[in-house]
């Protein structure tokens, strides 16, 4: 959290991977979309970007995402603490992303 704190004036800590991993664990958490996409190679300051090409690959992008069953997922397998703290179930909601 330090690291997060310090690069990104962040007060927490991000979980990397977090959304793939409850796809596998509760399939249908994620709603997909086709879209073309290609990442910037060039050594200009966009190096490394994904953006949205007409000409680009043909991928499978997550839009949307219900975070009830992805926030239970962490409080119950990642931040175990969180769950016995709570004192009221999560609700079900769905955001783009």
């Amino acid at each position: 959290m330090e690291f997060h704190k310090r690069q990104e004036g962040l007060d927490g800590c991000i979980v990397n991977d977090v959304l793939p991993i409850a796809e596998l664990v509760h399939p249908g958490v994620l709603a997909f979309e086709e879209q073309r996409l290609t990442v910037d190679l060039d050594d200009a300051e966009h190096r490394g970007h994904t953006r949205v090409d007409p000409e680009g690959a043909r991928v499978k992008v997550a839009t949307r995402v219900e975070l009830g069953p992805v926030r239970q997922l962490l409080s119950e397998r990642v931040f175990r603490w969180a769950a016995r703290a709570a004192t009221a179930p999560i609700a079900s909601e769905e955001v783009e992303v």
